[in-house]
Protein backbone atom coordinates (compact mmCIF):
# COMPACT_ATOMS: atom_id res chain seq x y z
CA UNK A 1 0.00 0.00 0.00
CA UNK A 2 0.77 3.49 -0.16
CA UNK A 3 2.90 5.00 2.79
CA UNK A 4 0.90 7.76 4.49
CA UNK A 5 2.80 11.20 4.90
CA UNK A 6 0.22 12.69 7.60
CA UNK A 7 -1.36 11.38 10.68
CA UNK A 8 -5.00 12.60 11.55
CA UNK A 9 -6.08 13.34 14.99
CA UNK A 10 -9.62 14.69 16.01
CA UNK A 11 -9.85 17.67 17.62
CA UNK A 12 -11.54 17.35 21.17
CA UNK A 13 -9.56 13.70 21.28
CA UNK A 14 -7.59 14.63 24.45
CA UNK A 15 -11.17 15.34 25.55
CA UNK A 16 -12.41 11.95 25.28
CA UNK A 17 -12.84 10.39 28.92
CA UNK A 18 -11.19 6.80 27.70
CA UNK A 19 -8.08 9.82 26.91
CA UNK A 20 -8.87 11.39 30.27
CA UNK A 21 -8.39 7.88 32.62
CA UNK A 22 -5.04 7.04 30.44
CA UNK A 23 -3.53 9.89 31.86
CA UNK A 24 -4.89 9.86 35.22
CA UNK A 25 -2.59 6.36 35.55
CA UNK A 26 0.49 6.27 36.96
CA UNK A 27 2.62 5.69 33.65
CA UNK A 28 0.02 7.75 31.78
CA UNK A 29 2.06 9.79 30.02
CA UNK A 30 4.26 6.49 29.28
CA UNK A 31 0.99 4.38 28.09
CA UNK A 32 0.01 7.63 25.87
CA UNK A 33 3.51 8.02 24.21
CA UNK A 34 2.95 3.48 23.38
CA UNK A 35 -0.37 4.81 22.22
CA UNK A 36 1.45 7.67 19.69
CA UNK A 37 4.77 5.06 18.39
CA UNK A 38 1.76 2.51 17.45
CA UNK A 39 -0.41 4.74 15.48
CA UNK A 40 2.98 5.70 13.60
CA UNK A 41 4.12 2.31 13.34
CA UNK A 42 0.58 1.64 11.67
CA UNK A 43 1.18 4.41 9.46
CA UNK A 44 4.24 3.29 8.20
CA UNK A 45 2.69 -0.19 7.42
CA UNK A 46 -0.88 1.40 6.50
CA UNK A 47 -2.24 -2.24 6.74
CA UNK A 48 -5.57 -1.37 8.22
CA UNK A 49 -4.30 0.17 11.77
CA UNK A 50 -2.25 -3.11 12.12
CA UNK A 51 0.95 -2.87 13.52
CA UNK A 52 3.80 -5.71 13.45
CA UNK A 53 7.14 -6.43 12.76
CA UNK A 54 6.25 -9.12 9.42
CA UNK A 55 3.20 -10.39 8.58
CA UNK A 56 4.08 -13.64 10.32
CA UNK A 57 5.90 -11.91 13.05
CA UNK A 58 4.31 -9.51 15.59
CA UNK A 59 5.41 -6.97 17.53
CA UNK A 60 5.94 -7.64 21.36
CA UNK A 61 6.52 -5.60 24.29
CA UNK A 62 9.96 -6.81 24.48
CA UNK A 63 10.29 -4.93 21.06
CA UNK A 64 8.67 -1.62 22.15
CA UNK A 65 11.02 -1.38 25.29
CA UNK A 66 13.63 -1.82 23.38
CA UNK A 67 12.46 1.08 20.72
CA UNK A 68 11.54 3.26 23.92
CA UNK A 69 13.89 2.67 26.24
CA UNK A 70 11.62 1.51 28.78
CA UNK A 71 10.73 -1.77 30.60
CA UNK A 72 9.50 -4.38 29.15
CA UNK A 73 6.74 -4.62 32.53
CA UNK A 74 5.90 -1.29 31.82
CA UNK A 75 5.31 -1.84 28.05
CA UNK A 76 3.28 -4.76 28.65
CA UNK A 77 1.06 -2.72 31.59
CA UNK A 78 0.88 -0.10 28.55
CA UNK A 79 -0.80 -2.39 25.78
CA UNK A 80 -2.90 -3.94 28.66
CA UNK A 81 -4.37 -0.54 29.78
CA UNK A 82 -5.09 0.47 26.32
CA UNK A 83 -6.65 -2.81 25.27
CA UNK A 84 -8.99 -2.44 28.57
CA UNK A 85 -9.86 0.88 27.53
CA UNK A 86 -10.45 -0.38 23.72
CA UNK A 87 -7.48 2.01 21.87
CA UNK A 88 -6.27 -1.80 20.36
CA UNK A 89 -6.98 -5.38 20.11
CA UNK A 90 -4.06 -8.27 20.22
CA UNK A 91 -4.65 -11.40 19.01
CA UNK A 92 -3.76 -14.55 20.02
CA UNK A 93 -0.66 -14.17 17.80
CA UNK A 94 0.25 -11.37 19.56
CA UNK A 95 -0.39 -9.14 16.30
CA UNK A 96 -1.76 -5.56 17.57
CA UNK A 97 -4.62 -3.16 15.46
CA UNK A 98 -5.88 -0.29 16.16
CA UNK A 99 -9.13 0.27 16.59
CA UNK A 100 -9.92 4.00 15.88
CA UNK A 101 -7.67 3.50 13.17
CA UNK A 102 -10.47 3.49 10.63
CA UNK A 103 -12.66 6.52 12.21
CA UNK A 104 -9.44 8.81 12.68
CA UNK A 105 -7.46 8.08 8.89
CA UNK A 106 -10.35 6.99 6.52
CA UNK A 107 -7.92 5.69 4.72
CA UNK A 108 -9.96 3.02 3.35
CA UNK A 109 -12.80 5.06 2.76
CA UNK A 110 -10.70 7.39 0.65
CA UNK A 111 -9.69 4.36 -0.96
CA UNK A 112 -13.23 3.21 -1.41
CA UNK A 113 -14.33 6.55 -3.02
CA UNK A 114 -11.62 6.72 -5.20
CA UNK A 115 -12.87 3.30 -6.54
CA UNK A 116 -16.07 4.29 -6.80
CA UNK A 117 -15.38 7.53 -8.49
CA UNK A 118 -12.96 5.52 -11.21
CA UNK A 119 -15.68 2.80 -11.76
CA UNK A 120 -18.01 5.89 -12.43
CA UNK A 121 -15.57 7.06 -14.60
CA UNK A 122 -14.52 4.18 -16.31
CA UNK A 123 -18.96 3.18 -16.76
CA UNK A 124 -18.85 6.56 -18.33
CA UNK A 125 -16.48 6.41 -21.16
CA UNK A 126 -18.04 3.10 -21.77
CA UNK A 127 -21.27 4.83 -22.92
CA UNK A 128 -19.77 6.90 -24.54
CA UNK A 129 -17.76 4.58 -26.96
CA UNK A 130 -21.03 2.81 -26.96
CA UNK A 131 -22.24 6.10 -28.67
CA UNK A 132 -20.06 6.90 -30.65
CA UNK A 133 -19.74 3.44 -32.17
CA UNK A 134 -23.49 4.14 -32.91
CA UNK A 135 -22.49 7.39 -34.76
CA UNK A 136 -22.44 7.08 -38.76
CA UNK A 137 -19.38 7.67 -40.48
CA UNK A 138 -18.59 11.12 -41.69
CA UNK A 139 -20.32 12.04 -45.22
CA UNK A 140 -16.71 11.65 -47.36
CA UNK A 141 -15.88 7.87 -45.56
CA UNK A 142 -19.19 7.12 -47.18
CA UNK A 143 -18.09 7.74 -50.91
CA UNK A 144 -18.62 4.39 -52.30
CA UNK A 145 -19.93 2.38 -49.91
CA UNK A 146 -23.25 0.43 -50.80
CA UNK A 147 -26.35 1.42 -48.56
CA UNK A 148 -27.39 -1.18 -46.29
CA UNK A 149 -30.52 -3.16 -46.25
CA UNK A 150 -33.49 -2.01 -45.30
CA UNK A 151 -35.23 -4.12 -42.51
CA UNK A 152 -38.36 -6.01 -43.88
CA UNK A 153 -39.81 -5.67 -40.42
CA UNK A 154 -38.55 -1.75 -40.16
CA UNK A 155 -39.75 -1.15 -43.91
CA UNK A 156 -43.67 -2.76 -43.28
CA UNK A 157 -44.25 -0.54 -40.08
CA UNK A 158 -43.50 2.64 -42.22
CA UNK A 159 -45.46 1.05 -44.65
CA UNK A 160 -48.12 0.72 -42.18
CA UNK A 161 -47.57 4.48 -41.20
CA UNK A 162 -48.45 5.82 -44.44
CA UNK A 163 -51.32 3.93 -45.14
CA UNK A 164 -53.02 5.29 -41.59
CA UNK A 165 -52.07 8.80 -42.37
CA UNK A 166 -53.34 8.40 -45.74
CA UNK A 167 -56.30 7.07 -43.86
CA UNK A 168 -56.72 10.67 -41.85
CA UNK A 169 -55.59 8.86 -38.43
CA UNK A 170 -54.04 11.31 -36.17
CA UNK A 171 -52.58 9.82 -32.84
CA UNK A 172 -50.14 7.60 -34.84
CA UNK A 173 -46.61 8.02 -33.01
CA UNK A 174 -43.61 8.59 -34.70
CA UNK A 175 -41.34 5.34 -34.90
CA UNK A 176 -38.45 5.98 -32.43
CA UNK A 177 -36.17 2.62 -32.59
CA UNK A 178 -33.51 2.83 -29.32
CA UNK A 179 -30.73 1.67 -31.26
CA UNK A 180 -31.25 3.78 -34.47
CA UNK A 181 -28.02 5.53 -35.89
CA UNK A 182 -27.91 9.25 -35.06
CA UNK A 183 -28.38 11.28 -38.84
CA UNK A 184 -25.94 14.11 -37.91
CA UNK A 185 -22.36 13.38 -35.51
CA UNK A 186 -22.62 15.20 -32.25
CA UNK A 187 -20.33 17.85 -33.27
CA UNK A 188 -23.18 19.40 -35.44
CA UNK A 189 -26.01 19.24 -32.76
CA UNK A 190 -25.35 22.57 -32.33
CA UNK A 191 -26.59 23.51 -35.92
CA UNK A 192 -30.14 22.31 -34.92
CA UNK A 193 -32.67 24.63 -34.03
CA UNK A 194 -34.77 21.80 -31.83
CA UNK A 195 -31.61 20.99 -29.69
CA UNK A 196 -30.83 24.70 -28.84
CA UNK A 197 -34.16 25.35 -28.03
CA UNK A 198 -34.24 22.04 -25.76
CA UNK A 199 -30.79 23.69 -24.03
CA UNK A 200 -32.28 27.50 -23.80
CA UNK A 201 -34.77 25.68 -21.74
CA UNK A 202 -33.62 23.01 -19.63
CA UNK A 203 -30.12 23.39 -19.97
CA UNK A 204 -27.19 20.44 -21.35
CA UNK A 205 -28.61 17.35 -23.30
CA UNK A 206 -27.90 14.34 -23.54
CA UNK A 207 -26.81 12.01 -26.70
CA UNK A 208 -30.34 9.87 -26.20
CA UNK A 209 -32.45 12.47 -25.98
CA UNK A 210 -30.65 14.69 -28.73
CA UNK A 211 -31.39 12.02 -31.02
CA UNK A 212 -34.90 11.44 -30.25
CA UNK A 213 -35.25 15.16 -30.52
CA UNK A 214 -34.02 14.67 -33.80
CA UNK A 215 -36.08 11.84 -34.68
CA UNK A 216 -39.06 13.84 -33.79
CA UNK A 217 -37.91 16.37 -35.94
CA UNK A 218 -37.73 14.35 -38.83
CA UNK A 219 -41.03 13.10 -38.80
CA UNK A 220 -42.98 16.00 -37.28
CA UNK A 221 -41.21 18.59 -39.00
CA UNK A 222 -39.11 22.06 -36.94
CA UNK A 223 -42.19 24.10 -36.51
CA UNK A 224 -44.24 21.48 -34.74
CA UNK A 225 -41.49 20.55 -32.52
CA UNK A 226 -40.85 23.68 -31.84
CA UNK A 227 -44.58 24.31 -30.11
CA UNK A 228 -44.40 21.00 -28.25
CA UNK A 229 -40.51 22.48 -26.63
CA UNK A 230 -42.66 25.26 -25.55
CA UNK A 231 -45.51 23.58 -24.21
CA UNK A 232 -43.21 21.08 -22.32
CA UNK A 233 -41.34 24.03 -20.96
CA UNK A 234 -45.00 25.78 -19.86
CA UNK A 235 -45.52 22.71 -18.11
CA UNK A 236 -41.58 22.15 -16.46
CA UNK A 237 -41.92 18.35 -18.47
CA UNK A 238 -39.00 18.48 -20.03
CA UNK A 239 -39.04 14.36 -20.85
CA UNK A 240 -38.93 13.78 -24.64
CA UNK A 241 -41.75 11.53 -23.82
CA UNK A 242 -43.85 14.55 -22.73
CA UNK A 243 -42.50 15.97 -26.21
CA UNK A 244 -43.68 13.06 -28.30
CA UNK A 245 -47.20 12.89 -26.42
CA UNK A 246 -47.56 16.68 -27.34
CA UNK A 247 -46.92 15.87 -30.71
CA UNK A 248 -49.11 13.09 -31.06
CA UNK A 249 -52.63 14.85 -28.90
CA UNK A 250 -52.43 17.17 -31.65
CA UNK A 251 -50.92 20.30 -30.23
CA UNK A 252 -48.07 20.01 -33.15
CA UNK A 253 -49.37 19.60 -36.66
CA UNK A 254 -47.34 16.91 -38.87
CA UNK A 255 -45.94 18.59 -41.04
CA UNK A 256 -46.70 15.13 -43.38
CA UNK A 257 -50.22 15.62 -42.34
CA UNK A 258 -50.07 18.79 -44.08
CA UNK A 259 -48.13 18.20 -46.86
CA UNK A 260 -51.12 15.36 -47.63
CA UNK A 261 -53.51 18.17 -47.35
CA UNK A 262 -51.96 20.53 -49.23
CA UNK A 263 -51.88 18.00 -51.95
CA UNK A 264 -55.63 16.93 -51.57
CA UNK A 265 -56.82 20.54 -51.85
CA UNK A 266 -54.22 21.56 -55.17
CA UNK A 267 -55.77 18.41 -56.75
CA UNK A 268 -59.66 19.43 -55.98
CA UNK A 269 -58.71 23.01 -56.71
CA UNK A 270 -57.90 21.47 -60.62
CA UNK A 271 -60.51 19.34 -60.94
CA UNK A 272 -63.03 22.72 -59.49
CA UNK A 273 -60.72 24.41 -62.60
CA UNK A 274 -61.66 22.16 -65.14
CA UNK A 275 -65.22 21.40 -64.33
CA UNK A 276 -65.34 25.09 -64.48
CA UNK A 277 -63.32 25.72 -67.57
CA UNK A 278 -65.35 22.57 -69.45
CA UNK A 279 -68.67 24.40 -68.38
CA UNK A 280 -67.28 27.82 -69.94
CA UNK A 281 -67.00 25.70 -73.48
CA UNK A 282 -69.57 23.61 -73.19
CA UNK A 283 -72.02 27.27 -72.72
CA UNK A 284 -69.71 28.79 -75.46
CA UNK A 285 -70.49 25.94 -78.16
CA UNK A 286 -74.41 26.10 -76.97
CA UNK A 287 -74.45 29.75 -77.17
CA UNK A 288 -72.81 29.19 -80.73
CA UNK A 289 -75.83 27.36 -82.05
CA UNK A 290 -78.36 29.13 -80.81
CA UNK A 291 -76.79 32.15 -82.82
CA UNK A 292 -76.86 30.17 -86.12
CA UNK A 293 -80.11 28.53 -86.05
CA UNK A 294 -81.42 32.40 -85.19
CA UNK A 295 -79.74 33.63 -88.41
CA UNK A 296 -80.87 30.69 -90.63
CA UNK A 297 -85.00 30.83 -89.19
CA UNK A 298 -88.21 32.55 -90.26
CA UNK A 299 -86.95 35.76 -89.58
CA UNK A 300 -84.01 36.14 -91.16
CA UNK A 301 -85.24 34.77 -94.18
CA UNK A 302 -87.49 32.18 -95.89
CA UNK A 303 -88.12 28.40 -94.77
Amino acid sequence: MKRLQWLKIKVGFYSDPRVVRMLRQSNGETYHLVLSVLRDFAGAINHGGWVYVTEQEPLTSTDLGHYLHRRTKTMEKALDCLEELEFIRRTDTGSIQLLDWEDMQGCDKDQARREQTRQRVAKCRRRQREITELLPPPAAALDGVKAPAIDSEAAGMDQAANATEDAGISDVPPLMTSKAVLPVSPARWQDHACIQQYRQYFGQIGADCAHQLLELERYWGAGSLSNAIDIAYEHHAPHVKYIQAVLVNGNGTSQRKESKENERIQRYAAMLESCVRESDESVESVCGDSTKITSGGPVGGAW
